[in-house]
């Protein structure tokens, strides 16, 4: 039972946690893109930070979290760009449930091991989590490109491919700034309220 309420907890928070990423790809960073690049694919964002969830999630869950990433993406894909094929739906879903881990994995035996699954174990590197996010992320473009850039010129897939892999490690190091400053800025908020706290018992004490 607690490992099944580990399962279903995680795949909710990591499908939130999708989404959320996935809506300021859609609201706030494609409108600018546009504005720049309105060349580039409409499937495509140059800082598509739903790689980060899916790099990070994989990084600490490992293969838990495809069912997470699995949902992310089919609800994100029809509601958020759009695309209401449900065979392709099926396909942009599983590709990306499973790109993240399954190239992680075949990284581990050519000693980039991205996987943080236990706090015993050793944290990867900055170095090996962009390492791994160029993988994944060719892994991912040459995938999407499969599918939704058949009917293109080879120079078009080609630029497609590049505006892909791009996004993919621009959202993977936009994930891990968010991250680093965020846990400083909780960790700054959690000290204020424990000296807050400290303050307030000594104050009732000197009463």
């Amino acid at each position: 039972m607690t490992s099944l309420y580990r399962i279903l907890s995680s795949t909710v928070i990591i499908t939130l946690l999708y989404l959320l990423a996935d809506s300021f790809v859609v609201f706030v960073a494609n409108p600018i893109q546009g504005i720049w690049f309105p060349n580039v694919t409409e499937y495509a964002s140059l800082v598509f930070l739903p790689a980060a969830v899916r790099l990070f999630s994989t990084s600490l869950l490992g293969s838990e979290a495809i069912p997470g990433l699995f949902l992310g993406m089919l609800i994100s894909s029809h509601y958020l760009w759009g695309v209401n094929d449900i065979q392709l739906l099926l396909i942009l879903s599983v590709i990306g449930g499973l790109v993240s881990w399954v190239t992680m994995r075949a990284l581990v035996p050519f000693g980039l091991d991205a996987f943080y699954l236990t706090p015993s174990s050793v944290m990867p590197s900055l170095r090996t989590y962009l390492l791994a996010s160029v993988m994944v992320a060719l892994a991912d473009a040459f995938l999407l490109c499969a599918v939704l850039e058949t009917n293109q010129q080879i120079v078009q897939i080609m630029l497609h491919f590049a505006a892909f892999a791009i996004g993919d490690v621009i959202g993977v190091i936009a994930g891990w700034v968010i991250i680093k400053y965020g846990m400083l800025v909780f960790r700054y908020l959690k000290g204020s309220r424990a000296d807050q706290h400290s303050d307030d018992s000594h104050r009732a004490v000197l009463k």
